[in-house]
């Protein structure tokens, strides 16, 4: 390319200039204390225990079978990036009382607001809408939480949402007999792969400890129609669940490879509406579509025109703050330093970390903290070649940049314009940080660029790519 980054040897060193380009995800900044509040008490607890259910189960499989470990590799990583953000999400939420923050402001806001009548009738409708807005929104929970994170991710429902119910919409709606069988055949190239697949088990168990967890959750007020058939099933939301399921697997020829196949090599329609497998994706389909839905766009409609209120208030009321642009996507840049931090009392996060981090959380065939032998030998033998630094491999280092999902991969800039490392993730005080930002905790997490080109060089032998780059020394 015309242009390229040079790369530093130099490392860094606390208060260091860095920068970060790249392309966060999206932010809600400008938020009022009662989404905040909805957040902690209803839809994080319940988000956090349907990835919970997800993750215990297919980490069991995971563990006892190296083949399993490969195909849901993908999928419980970002389940479990997920999962992770929102549990710090919530540690924030509760432990740096930015609710009351958000609550105090708000009433200064009205006081503000209500000191003028033509301001009154511009800005004194935003904070009640939002407040009412978010009881809506409570109403939905936390079904709507255990549908789009619990229900919609299980493989079970994926696989019937995909692969029966297009087959018998269409049918309904008067398709050729050309189009159902291409349908047909398409269902069951689908079936067939999913019914062969080692992770049926694996959705048979996350299925049953979801219908438990919402048979169980007293905030869960009104449930649907497919609920309460599982209800019915036993004296107890387990006994319940457990019973309804194992019901669901011996009956269902949807669910069993032979019977399957006829269903849909002769295009048995009734039969397969008359499934139960069936029967519990349309059930749960059409809840989705006629009650949830709806609701729940129209209460977010709703909150979308009382933060645009609020938000326009907020800017007449403090002209002189800058109300940067919530991220969405586009191309955004972030300067800050190097620096350290202390979460708690007594607590100190140096500004970085070192090869002995390694070697210290180094678990033999463990899926997180396995490490190539190679490496270790290299480690321990202090094996640095020209990227050490005072007989180390400094391998992240922490600066006060202001990133979010979708930076996992920019570069990170010193004051001379050189890449010093890759930006990837974030304390767990940040995570809180698509919310709001508290720049005294959070922080960056950057792969220390020296590591990177070691890894390449040294560890994998790869110098001609080495040769390649501009290094500056």
């Amino acid at each position: 390319p015309k242009q390229h980054f040079k790369i530093s040897m130099k490392g860094v060193k606390d208060g260091d200039f860095s920068m970060i380009l790249g392309y966060p995800g999206r932010t809600q900044r400008y938020q009022s204390s009662y989404d905040l509040s909805s957040s902690y008490k209803y839809t994080n607890p319940t988000l956090i225990n349907s990835f919970d259910i997800i993750l215990k189960n297919m980490k069991a499989d995971m563990d006892a079978d190296p083949e399993m470990r490969i195909a849901l590799a993908s999928d419980y990583a970002s389940t479990s990036n997920a999962y992770k953000y929102f549990i710090g999400q919530q540690r924030q939420l509760q432990t740096t009382g930015v609710i009351d923050q958000f609550s105090t402001s708000e009433k200064e806001f009205m006081k503000w607001v209500n000191a003028d009548a033509s301001r009154k009738e511009k800005y004194g409708s935003a904070v009640e809408g939002l407040r009412q807005s978010n009881l809506q929104m409570q109403s939905l929970e936390p079904m709507r939480s255990y549908m789009f994170y619990g229900m919609f991710q299980s493989g079970l429902m994926q696989h019937g949402f995909g692969t029966y119910l297009p087959i018998i919409r269409s049918y309904s709606a008067g398709a050729s007999e050309g189009m159902l069988d291409t349908l047909a055949m398409a269902a069951l190239s689908k079936s067939e792969d999913y019914l062969s697949s080692k992770s049926v088990n694996t959705d048979r168990r996350i299925i049953q400890e979801l219908l438990t967890a919402m048979l169980k959750d007293t905030l869960l007020k009104n449930r649907p129609e497919f609920l309460k058939k599982v209800a019915a099933m036993g004296p107890s939301p387990s006994a319940a669940a457990m019973r309804y399921v194992d019901n669901l697997y011996a009956e269902s020829k949807l669910l069993n490879s032979a019977t399957n196949d006829k269903l849909l090599t002769k295009l048995k329609r009734k039969k397969i509406e008359a499934d139960p497998y069936y029967m519990l994706v349309n059930d749960v389909f059409n809840y989705y579509i006629t009650n949830l839905n709806p609701a729940n766009q129209a209460v977010t409609n709703g909150l979308t025109e009382n933060h645009k209120i609020y938000l326009a208030g907020l800017r007449e009321w403090k002209k002189d703050t800058k109300f940067y642009p919530d991220a969405n996507s586009t191309f955004r840049m972030t300067y800050g330093n190097v620096m350290a931090y202390e979460p708690r009392d007594a607590v100190f996060y140096d500004y970085y970390t070192t090869h002995a981090g390694i070697l210290e959380k180094y678990i033999p065939n463990d899926q997180e903290f396995d490490v190539p032998a190679k490496e270790i030998d290299m480690l321990k033998k202090g094996d640095f070649g020209r990227y050490a630094q005072n007989d180390s491999l400094r391998i992240c280092f922490l600066t006060n940049n202001d990133i979010t999902g979708g930076n996992s991969g920019s570069p990170v800039i010193n004051a001379t314009g050189e890449i010093i490392g890759i930006a990837f993730d974030g304390n767990w005080e940040s995570m809180i940080g698509d919310l709001y930002v508290d720049p005294a905790y959070n922080r960056t997490i950057a792969v220390d660029i020296r590591y990177v080109l070691w890894t390449i060089d040294k560890l994998y032998g790869a110098e001609n790519l080495i040769k390649e780059l501009d290094l500056v020394k």
